[in-house]
């Protein structure tokens, strides 16, 4: 049982961009058009993660319930795949390759919240999912503007270039926030019930993870916008002469509509207790295969869950975005740095 588990976990691992089966990721996130990029950040590796869960819950959670260590290791694949995407999207300067490790380095956050195996974090996890989803979405769609625009990727080959394009600055922004988890976005209401999680499942470590790759995501992003909008940075070379067109609303709209579905999302009424009862459904294994081999419709007792403290979680968010405007800032303006810092940050 072990073994197959095991078997199809890698599977599921390799769909995912799971470390170390994140290989493919990055070069198809690379070369697929903006709408192909949207689709792979919004659905790809969700479903891989589905899988993990669903599979997971519905065949083998009775019969590895005695195996000793199986959260440990989930969990070790969870936080390797958040610190290697979050390093690696710190390191790019090609915009698509830098949302494509931001999405392995978010899939480890989301793994973490089914690793921790209780409903709370199934709950937490999938909120994170689609509100996270949504995001990155935006975010393809506004490098794929700046692309249509400046034709190119390159942040360091298209500084300042960017300059007659707020719109599309504004939308970095904002993915930027929404990927440090910030309030209102959904993000946010994710990241609570899994950090609640976490702390329930005796891992506290796991809030301080979470604030870290918030703070490397978002850093990456906002340099990025920093250089391409408004020209920060030392001076590239080969730069090119542009000609100035505006994005067309047809353009922004996609990505803006995705933006706002994500804060719809957190702004949802007695979402986080919905999420929590759906997910102690999704985990519980005799009502499922009872309502898939004998037709059972009961939809169990009628819980009412507490909604997670989000202040605590609210100031987590805010300090992940202060850490990454930071970092984004000392790596476009290194000169201003002391320079006990100035090494270590170059």
């Amino acid at each position: 049982m072990v073994v197959a588990f095991l078997l199809l976990m890698v599977g599921f691992f390799v769909k995912a961009a799971v470390v170390p089966f994140h290989f493919w990721l990055a070069d198809a996130y690379a070369l697929a058009p903006t709408v192909v990029g949207v689709l792979f950040a919004g659905v790809v590796s969700e479903l891989g993660l589905y899988a993990v869960a669903r599979v997971y819950w519905t065949v083998f959670s009775a019969p590895l319930a005695g195996v000793e260590g199986l959260r440990g290791v989930l969990l070790l694949g969870a936080v390797a795949t958040a610190l290697v995407g979050g390093v690696m999207c710190l390191l790019q300067h090609h915009l698509p390759r830098m949302l494509a490790y931001a999405t392995v380095s978010h899939v480890g956050l989301t793994l973490a919240g089914f690793a921790l195996l209780a409903p709370v974090g199934v709950g937490g996890a999938v909120l994170y999912l689609l509100a996270d989803g949504l995001v990155k979405g935006s975010l393809f769609i506004s490098v794929g503007i700046v692309d249509h625009h400046l034709h190119d990727v390159d942040e360091r080959r298209l500084q300042g270039r960017g300059r007659h394009l707020p719109w599309a600055a504004a939308l970095m922004v904002a993915g930027a926030l929404g990927l440090a988890g910030v309030p209102p976005f959904g993000t946010f209401l994710g990241k609570a019930l899994m950090e609640e999680a976490a702390v329930e499942a005796g891992a506290p470590w796991l809030v301080g993870l979470f604030v870290v790759v918030a703070a490397l995501t978002s850093a990456a992003l906002l340099r990025a916008t920093g250089r391409v909008f408004l020209g920060l940075g030392a001076p590239s070379p080969g730069r090119t002469a542009d000609h100035h067109r505006h994005a067309h609303p047809t353009q922004l709209a996609p990505a803006v509509g995705l933006l706002v579905v994500a804060v719809v999302v957190g702004l949802v009424p007695g979402l986080t207790g919905a999420a929590h009862h759906a997910a102690e459904r999704f985990t519980d294994r005799p009502a499922y295969a009872a309502a898939v081999l004998e037709g059972a419709t009961g939809t169990g007792p009628g819980v009412t869950h507490p909604p997670p403290e989000l202040a605590g979680p609210a100031l987590l968010a805010v300090v992940s975005a202060l850490l990454g405007l930071g970092l984004a800032l000392a790596a476009l303006r290194p000169d201003r740095l002391p320079g006990q810092l100035r090494g270590g940050v170059t």
